[in-house]
């Protein structure tokens, strides 16, 4: 059912295949059950892409990352242009073509390429409201925070930073516009994780805090689920009888 896989880093491809075939969002295909692992916007992305196609392999993501990454290009111009002119545009271009960091990443099986696009259509709303600061705006910018932080939850905090910005551009009501329709764009997945994972899980339950911990102890890198969890009940006997939901 799954595809070979080369590093921990494939996790995130796993869980997309394991979605597609199975409707299971979850990182371990020896034993499928719901997770909150991770969020659920990259492994949803990456089972809309294998949905194409009657068998699943890895590169077929990274095309599709690439394509991603090239349109990401213009639009970074475009943002750019929108504020600063053509030489704002040409600094634009060259900056997203040429970023290392999205170059290496497009051919992975990691979110961090991905991630940066979502932060990057955050920006592109964002920027959208600051000139007509409109309810439907404001909705734009709910939304697509929301989205991002599905993607990954590390700019939690961008939430409220967002609805100050909008309350000193806009009054109140589009910062309550921005926390109402970033909780509409999140509730689904809320709801899910109380109905198959139990409890109350808003976003994730924190898959870099493991790769924290195993840093602790001298690892490089991100943590698997499987390694994260075997570091956890290593310090704490019982740990993981403690938490049966937190893998």
């Amino acid at each position: 059912m799954f595809s070979p896989y080369f590093d921990s880093h494939e996790e995130y491809y796993e869980s997309g295949v394991a979605l597609s075939e199975t409707g299971l969002l979850s990182p371990d295909a020896e034993g499928l059950a719901p997770r909150a692992w991770r969020g659920p916007l990259y492994p949803a992305f990456i089972a809309a892409v294998e949905a194409g196609f009657a068998k699943p392999w890895p590169g077929h993501v990274a095309v599709a990352q690439a394509v991603l990454s090239t349109l990401s290009v213009g639009v970074g111009a475009a943002l750019a242009f929108l504020f600063g002119g053509m030489p704002a545009a040409l600094f634009g271009v060259a900056f997203a073509a040429f970023d290392p960091g999205q170059i290496l990443a497009v051919p992975t099986l990691n979110v961090h390429g991905f991630y940066g696009l979502t932060i990057l259509a955050l920006a592109a709303a964002a920027a959208v409201a600051a000139r007509e600061p409109s309810s439907a705006a404001m909705a734009g910018v709910g939304l697509s925070l929301a989205a991002s932080l599905l993607c990954r939850s590390s700019h939690v905090f961008a939430a409220p930073l967002l609805a100050v910005l909008a309350a000193r551009r806009s009054g109140l009501k589009a910062a309550a516009a921005v926390f109402l329709w970033t909780g509409l764009g999140l509730l689904p997945w809320t709801v899910r994780n109380a109905v198959r994972v139990g409890g109350f899980t808003a976003l994730d339950v924190g898959g870099g805090s493991y790769s924290l911990l195993a840093a602790s102890q001298g690892g490089l890198g991100a943590a698997s689920v499987a390694e994260g969890m075997a570091l956890a009940e290593k310090l704490r006997p019982g740990f993981a009888a403690t938490h049966p939901n937190q893998t």
